[in-house]
């Protein structure tokens, strides 16, 4: 699951930063619940998360302090540029909604693919959908959920992984 973040974090620093004239001075990615299975990274992120996290943006903060006296060198993100949207092929699954759903709309803002329908977010765009699970997570009805054969063999690939404490990556620019 690494290798995807990685591709993830570099498309990031490249397309809504880089590209756009800023400065990337720190990156990261922190352990936190898995969105596919949730026994993967349950209680993350945790009071030692918290600290690196905390050191994370001290550091931040301190390396955008010296930023007014000197420059920067890039940051050396893993991952490849351009990202390849589903490197491992499509998603065998997709997203569907009960009957609970009351049309409060909270999924349509929160997709960030603009993959549900403002006009009746029962429907999904499945190839805009890239399954990141935000509708559920906001939806108060708890209406949407996975569905498909794949995703449960992807739940229980992800199983061997539940006991395993993956680890937290950070990286601070430094001065030239």
């Amino acid at each position: 699951m690494l290798v995807q973040i990685e591709f993830f974090l570099q498309n990031l620093a490249q397309e809504i930063a880089a590209d756009k004239g800023f400065t990337v001075v720190a990156a990261g990615y922190f352990s936190a619940q898995h969105t596919y299975l949730k026994e993967l990274g349950r209680h993350r992120p945790d009071a030692e998360d918290m600290k690196e996290i905390e050191a994370f943006g001290e550091e931040a903060r301190e390396c955008l302090k010296l930023m007014v006296h000197y420059d920067v060198q890039p940051l050396e993100i893993p991952g490849v540029y351009p990202y390849a949207r589903q490197p491992m092929g499509p998603l065998p699954f997709t997203v569907d909604t009960t009957s609970a759903c009351f049309y409060c709309n909270l999924c349509v803002a929160k997709c960030p693919m603009g993959a549900i329908s403002e006009m009746n977010p029962k429907e999904i765009d499945h190839d805009k959908c890239i399954r990141c699970g935000a509708c559920m997570i906001v939806c108060p009805a708890q209406a949407k959920y996975f569905k498909g054969d794949g995703y449960e063999a992807i739940q229980k690939k992800l199983s061997g992984n539940v006991d395993k404490r993956m680890p937290n990556w950070y990286q601070i620019g430094k001065r030239k």
